[in-house]
């Protein structure tokens, strides 16, 4: 059954562009409710909203636990809005056809890319990057043939298009990774690699660099540590990937670590709080990564000018995925994908949608 959305807010018009943007340390302040539909919100500085939530019983073929294992990326649409683009997801059983989700942050309202093949078969991929109003999503676990399989494949989607173009091959198989986009190169820390592509180990920390413009791969250096579902982002040039978790114990990472493509070198600083599976966006030069745990969902900064974490307010529910838009007040960090269960429903529900104010 499928839970009424959150009443929309009105946030004002001019909403535009998507930019790399951190915060002061405020008070934390509760979580925020809805506002009553057609109530204008004045956003409490360090706060979440909570609003619509990922329409579960749309989606073909149904959901059984809900939008998980999706990644996010950002592409203002015609009218300047910023749209979240969710991109693959599964369920318990590793299935099915997932359209492409939009989240409409100005009118707080979900649709679907419905492509002609129905979605995208493929999740936690090595993240969603935004690389000239195109999202990128290099490898994940793929289902497009009789069986699940760890892919090379590079996926393009063009959201005027309507189109999943695919691009070169990674050297590896990989997934459960992180990626950024310096100096218009694509770096990729995978997770997870593929034992069928001879790597390492199935634990995976070996570097990539993807340039779009040859649509060409690279190898570069091993990083100090693992981070299988880790969160990162780049921050002054530098590609900054934090916590994850162990592939087999799944026990946490806490680990921080930074490569500077200048000197193609990592160093290890100051580690996360709270370790585990993570989203995370960069914002104001800081990076903001969201952790569940059985204490509680957690927000942290990370301040690389002081290389110091700083707690947040965290949120309502859990998320698959944290990115960056721009309202008219300025940058907001939003939060989508993850289920809860529902006694009331006996039935597993899509977690609301949050949109943090710093």
């Amino acid at each position: 059954m499928l839970r009424p959305p959150s009443p929309h807010l009105v946030v004002g018009l001019g909403l535009l562009a998507l930019v790399a943007c951190g915060e002061g340390d405020t008070p934390l302040q509760p979580t925020t409710e809805s506002a009553p539909a057609g109530a204008t919100l004045a956003f409490t500085s360090n706060s979440w909203t909570r609003r619509a939530a990922y329409p579960l019983d749309t989606v073909p073929g149904s959901f059984p636990r809900g939008p998980i294992d999706l990644g996010a990326g950002v592409v203002n649409n015609s009218a300047g809005q910023p749209i979240v683009y969710t991109i693959g997801a599964s369920d318990d059983e590793n299935c099915c056809h997932i359209p492409i989700g939009r989240y409409n942050v100005a009118t707080d309202t979900w649709s679907f890319d419905r492509l002609q093949d129905g979605g995208v078969l493929v999740y936690n991929t090595n993240g969603v990057t935004n690389i000239g109003d195109k999202l990128f999503f290099p490898g994940g676990y793929d289902k497009t043939g009789s069986y699940l399989e760890i892919t090379q494949e590079t996926r393009l989607y063009d959201p005027v298009a309507h189109t999943v173009t695919p691009k070169a091959f990674m050297p590896k198989g990989t997934a459960d990774g992180v990626s950024a986009l310096i100096g218009g190169l694509l770096y990729v820390l995978p997770g997870t690699c593929s034992i069928e592509d001879w790597c390492e180990e199935e634990p995976f920390r070996r570097l990539f660099r993807y340039n779009p413009a040859t649509d060409h791969w690279v190898s570069k250096k091993l990083a100090p540590h693992f981070h299988k579902k880790g969160a990162g982002g780049a921050i002054n040039g530098k590609f900054y990937v934090v916590g994850g978790e162990e592939t087999f114990s799944r026990a946490p990472i806490t680990a921080l670590d930074v490569y500077d493509p200048a000197t193609e070198t990592w160093k290890t600083l100051a580690p996360v709080p709270i370790g585990g599976r993570m989203a995370g966006a960069v914002m104001r030069n800081k990076l903001f990564v969201l952790v569940s745990t059985s204490t509680g969902n957690h927000l942290y900064a990370y301040d690389p000018a002081t290389n110091h974490w700083n707690a947040k307010a965290g949120p309502k529910w859990g998320h698959e995925a944290l990115v960056l838009v721009r309202l008219a007040d300025g940058p907001h960090l939003v939060a989508v994908g993850g289920a809860h269960f529902d006694v009331a429903l006996n039935a597993f529900v899509s977690n609301d949608t949050e949109l943090y104010t710093p």
